[in-house]
């Protein structure tokens, strides 16, 4: 987004509301850079309640406290904005063959989920922005977090479609060929000091994704205090506007398991453990925590 529009969102957001939400606010600390101010305010712990469980309905209003809080460019998320000659959106490639995830990831899942249904959303997203070009310079991250300024007539579809490009990309960054890995270490360390033990994280975040009703997630995010959490969000919704860094996401619409797992979604998330890319999830939850540049004490808790 260029310094006009940046001003122009600053310049709109002026309710007392609008500053309570900001308070509470950390999210956009980790997001794409829009004003590259030095420092991020911490969050107040006075003010700030517990993140919604529940599936997200719409996204605050934005204050031009929390547009200042953009100053953070959060690496992890850059392959979601690939552009394209249709739009500013593109589908990104895999980067592993559609059968390296077997035997718990079939192939066929592969194609239809990434080549299909994936595919759908970025160009339904792409259709959408068509009818408002000035909306092609927004991030992904920008969409969702500031979609109450979308046109009334695009706005739930640039949510859904958004949302689920969002989604998967993060999933197939998160996900590669099984190598029988566990956590390594700061992640390690925060599992093992919040949940006891990796089985013990393991069955949390399996009974959340287990207790989605219909489609959606369950995910794994880092909240403004540095303390992982476990949150559900419901089709194509994303924690994006919730106090925290999305980390890791399990998708349990059932296009991502019905042609090898059937009904049997508790044998998807058991074998989904398998493909996650430990490496790379602690390399985003190494970023994610510093990026929030809490004192150590905090973090250590």
């Amino acid at each position: 987004m260029n310094n006009l529009m940046s001003l122009f969102l600053l310049s709109t957001a002026t309710t007392a509301h609008q500053k309570k939400v900001a308070a509470s606010y950390k999210y956009a600390c980790q997001q794409k850079q829009l004003l590259r101010t030095p420092t991020c305010a911490q969050p107040n712990r006075e003010t700030a309640t517990t993140p919604p469980q529940a599936p997200i309905t719409k996204v605050p209003m934005v204050s031009s406290s929390e547009l200042a809080m953009l100053n953070t460019l959060y690496q992890a998320d850059e392959a979601t904005d690939i552009p394209a000659s249709t739009g500013p959106f593109e589908l990104p490639p895999l980067e592993y063959n559609y059968n390296a995830l077997e035997p718990y990831i079939d192939e066929a899942t592969m194609r239809v989920h990434h080549d299909g249904h994936h595919r759908t959303y970025v160009n339904n997203l792409n259709a959408a922005l068509s009818r408002y070009p000035e909306f092609y310079a927004y991030t992904l991250e920008e969409l969702l977090l500031f979609s109450d300024r979308l046109p009334s007539d695009i706005q739930t579809q640039v949510i859904n479609n958004a949302g689920g490009h969002y989604n998967h990309s993060l999933t197939w960054k998160l996900i590669g060929p099984p190598t029988n890995s566990e956590p390594t270490g700061q992640l390690k360390t925060a599992i093992e000091t919040q949940f006891g033990t990796f089985d013990n994280f393991k069955a949390a975040l399996t009974l959340a994704a287990l207790s989605v009703f219909g489609s959606g997630y369950a995910w794994l995010i880092l909240n403004p205090y540095g303390r992982l959490q476990i949150v559900t969000t419901g089709n194509q919704t994303t924690p994006i506007p919730l106090r925290g860094i999305p980390l890791l996401p399990i998708d349990v619409w059932e296009h991502a398991y019905y042609l090898k797992h059937q009904n049997k979604r508790g044998n998807y998330i058991s074998d989904f453990f398998n493909v996650i890319n430990w490496d790379r999830l602690g390399e985003r939850y190494d970023a994610a925590l510093a990026s929030l540049n809490l004192p150590t004490s905090t973090t250590s808790q």
